[in-house]
């Protein structure tokens, strides 16, 4: 006689999976709105304009709405999550319990959906949700015009986004002190840093700037609260998945990327397994809300390549690590502003010698002596010109700080010019070390930002080398064994003019 183990049904495991999938019911007004900018060309244009929606703008997999109605064609089971997890709590007193489910036809569902949440969108509500959308109508088929002012319809989605994620911590605030008492919960900070991580954690695999990628990939967690050995539900109040679905649109309103495109890449057949695809851009160029981000406005991004904006986003982050810009917007602007002209001067010299290279050489063959002062007399009127020209009076040349002559100071920020001669080795990360006297020169000056920055001309002798635009540009510390450090960027202009097909 054998005796066969039975494992024991738990219920939280359901809980999981259903937690884990996306249904069309999880897709909400905020979500469609996000959508239908996506049909507009000019999305900060003023004035009245009329869109077309149908179910292939959702679904990205349909060549057409008559293929998405055809797909959607066909019949299944729902009850709404909000009936599940009360049946799920009920069944710690009656046992296993499984909820009520209506039948519906996929593409009457999808329909009615999308006209409730077009009337929402219409009318908003009283718990601040604003009107985004001016007038809709229907066809016979299914299609729908929506009249909208993009500009508007942008700043009003900004603040339904907020509204609506914060929605079940403000309601969380109202419940009984004892309803939640012990049950744990993911909160929407958490998920968020886990979307972030993951976006970082991609982007420094594979060095991408546009990221496609499903919600269901992200590593997000779920809190399940058992009652009993039967029943189970999720938490109250923790990030679900119709939350999960709108941190993207959250991370966008705050700028910290743009969305490119959004929607759908599963089949209509299956509206209770969606798939939720976005495309993103990190760092962001173009942001929707025209959200400042990193000390940047949209505007100084759109006029920067993605090969500078990464450069600055590197240091950036560097710098934003060790608190250099907490509570300090003007800093970072002025950082920004400083370090995003260096960037660009150090791509044009690379590429063309006779902005910076040539010059100096000539000027250093033209000198009697080699005990002359090259940082004084040459470097420091170079760029004191073109800051100037750049950045008019809040370019201070040789103010006294800090017992000593900053070479240049713009804002708050000192930079300090040097001239490096004689070796064979370029300047790099590697060498600047904590015995590097420049370095710690300019943090000397920083002493009230903890922010230096250093722009050094590096003339070097012997045969030409390869160089490129990352490795110009890092960040080196002073007192780094404190929790606040002086964080000194430096920028190298390197002066050993190549031709490429001379180099070995």
């Amino acid at each position: 006689m054998t005796t066969q183990m039975v494992e024991e049904h738990n219920p939280a495991t359901d809980v999981l999976q259903r937690q884990r999938a996306i249904r069309f019911d999880d897709l909400d007004e905020v979500f469609l709105a996000r959508l239908l900018l996506r049909k507009v060309l000019s999305p900060r244009d003023a004035g009245l304009i009329t869109i077309n929606v149908d179910l292939s703008t959702l679904f990205q997999t349909m060549k057409s709405h008559e293929e998405a109605l055809e797909m959607a064609d066909v019949r299944f089971l729902h009850s709404p999550r909000m009936v599940e997890d009360v049946f799920g709590m009920l069944a710690s007193i009656t046992g296993p319990i499984s909820p009520p489910r209506q039948e519906y036809v996929a593409k009457d569902f999808y329909l009615d959906r999308l006209r409730k949440h077009l009337h929402f969108l219409q009318c908003g509500d009283h718990l601040g949700f604003p009107p985004i959308i001016r007038a809709w109508k229907e066809d016979d088929a299914g299609r729908f015009s929506i009249s909208l002012d993009a500009a508007e319809a942008i700043e009003r989605l900004g603040q339904a986004i907020t509204c609506r994620l914060t929605l079940a911590n403000d309601l969380l605030a109202k419940l009984p002190a004892g309803v939640t008492a012990g049950l744990p919960r993911i909160d929407l900070s958490k998920e968020l840093d886990l979307l972030r991580g993951f976006l970082e954690r991609r982007q420094e695999l594979t060095g991408e700037n546009v990221i496609t990628f499903a919600i269901s990939e992200v590593p997000f967690r779920h809190a399940i609260a058992r009652y009993g050995d039967s029943g189970a539900m999720p938490s109250p109040a923790t990030c679900g998945p119709a939350e999960r679905v709108l941190l993207p649109l959250f991370l966008e309103a705050s700028g910290v990327l743009d969305i490119i495109d959004v929607g759908l890449a599963s089949s209509p057949a299956e509206p209770n397994d969606l798939s939720v695809v976005y495309s993103i851009r990190i760092p962001p160029r173009d942001n929707l809300y025209s959200v400042e981000y990193q000390g940047l406005s949209p505007a100084d991004r759109r006029g920067m390549s993605e090969f500078h904006l990464s450069v600055y986003q590197r240091i950036h982050k560097e710098m934003q690590a060790r608190w250099v810009f907490a509570g300090r917007p003007e800093l970072e602007r002025s950082f920004a502003a400083l370090a995003c002209w260096l960037i660009r001067k150090l791509d044009f010299s690379l590429e063309q010698s006779s902005f910076l290279c040539k010059p100096a050489r000539e000027w250093l063959a033209s000198q009697d002596s080699d005990q002359v002062r090259m940082e004084d007399e040459f470097f420091l009127p170079f760029v004191h010109e073109r800051l100037f020209e750049s950045f008019g009076t809040r370019v201070k040349r040789k103010p006294e700080a800090f017992a000593g002559e900053v070479d240049l100071l713009i804002d708050e920020i000192p930079l300090e010019l040097k001239v490096r001669r004689g070796n064979t080795r370029p300047l790099g990360d590697a060498i600047v070390d904590d015995t590097y006297r420049p370095a710690s020169q300019a943090a000397a000056y920083a002493a009230r930002t903890r922010l230096g920055m250093i722009a050094v001309l590096d003339i070097l002798t012997g045969p030409p080398t390869v160089t490129n635009l990352d490795t110009c540009v890092f960040v080196k510390e002073r007192n780094s064994d404190t929790s606040f450090p002086t964080c000194i960027a430096v920028f190298v202009f390197h002066c050993h003019p190549t031709v490429p097909s001379r180099l070995k």
